[in-house]
């Protein structure tokens, strides 16, 4: 037994669940072994595609334990829109895929595995990738090396949605993850800040020197006829935001006020416009199942906005702290 695929899918509605399942159909035809980790229980269905099964129902997420955060976008195209969403970048889920895959690779190093290809299910595989992932193992070991990783140069990070690596090598290489507190160690040691650094740019700083695996700084061109991240996660997302987000952006038109629902149940939010502490504006967006979404234009100059759900304000937005935007297209 010498190459295990792991899979970390966290599924929490049908979509994503249909999702993984296509995944797995089409990945199955490389013929290697499948483990499948999950914090969410998985239906019996899948699971008789793969043949191992981890479930930890422990979904661990960061806290806010770091001293700074960077600032990324998320966008997403509604209709002709282009709705960009700015987030701190603290990538919370990013304790849980680590732990994950820890226990993944030493499970399988323990039942007799020496590889593993590590990659994501929300990931549309082209010919040409299934092809180099049957192939990897071969060119790894003609060239004598430990494994096969893809890095962006300009951005200095790691292509985390797929990496083939010897269990061994990257047991001696990446330092054990089984708690926030050994990413806030790492953080500190390579970087003598406790500043978060999201995961792809600490593996990038991990293996960018390292001489025993193959390295790309091509951001992954040998399998970019694969579409990945195809799922948002919602661990971006603010409490108040998980099951229905309602956010205000700003453009050369004015601002529009957009709600996306990401529940398959009803969500009605009541969303009241103030000027000099007076109502000026109401709207009510009613939506019913998940990814249904409402925008409205406003027009009217306003102090601030409070965003209510049966009854309770869930946030309340000054004008001047809108720092979400939208493009035409």
């Amino acid at each position: 037994m010498n190459e295990i695929i792991i899979i970390d899918a966290f599924i929490t509605n049908d979509i994503n669940e249909k999702k993984l399942e296509n995944f797995i159909d089409k990945i199955k035809i490389i013929n290697l072994p499948i483990l499948l980790i999950s914090n969410t229980i998985i239906n019996e269905k899948i699971l008789n595609k793969v043949n191992y099964y981890i479930y930890d129902s422990e979904n661990r997420l960061f806290e806010d334990i770091f001293d700074e955060y960077e600032k990324f976008i998320l966008w997403e195209i509604l209709n002709d829109i282009k709705f960009n969403t700015l987030h701190e970048h603290k990538q919370k889920h990013a304790l849980s895929v680590m732990v994950n895959l820890f226990n993944g690779i030493m499970y399988a190093k323990n039942i007799g595995y020496k590889s593993f290809h590590r990659i994501e299910y929300d990931t549309i595989l082209g010919d040409n990738t299934i092809d180099f992932i049957r192939k990897i193992s071969e060119k790894t070991n003609e060239k004598g090396k430990e494994g096969y990783f893809f890095l962006n140069e300009k951005n200095k990070t790691q292509k985390f949605q797929y990496f083939y690596s010897n269990i061994d090598f990257f047991l001696k290489t990446i330092p054990l993850i089984k708690n926030q507190n050994d990413y806030l160690n790492i953080l500190i040691k390579l970087y003598n800040s406790k500043k978060f650094v999201h995961i792809e740019r600490v593996m990038y700083d991990l293996i960018k020197d390292n001489n025993d695996i193959i390295l790309t700084f091509n951001d992954g061109e040998e399998v970019n006829d694969s579409i990945w991240n195809i799922t948002t996660s919602e661990v971006h997302l603010e409490n108040f935001e998980k099951n229905c987000k309602t956010r205000l952006y700003k453009g050369s038109e004015g601002y529009i006020l957009l709600s996306k629902n990401n529940t398959e149940n009803t969500t009605n939010r009541d969303i009241k416009f103030y000027k000099n502490n007076q109502e000026i504006k109401s709207i009510t967006h009613s939506l019913n199942g998940i990814n249904v979404y409402r925008y409205d234009t406003i027009n009217e100059y306003f102090d601030y906005v409070n965003i209510i759900e049966n009854g309770k304000i869930l946030n309340s937005v000054r004008y001047n702290d809108i720092n979400d935007f939208y493009e035409k297209l």
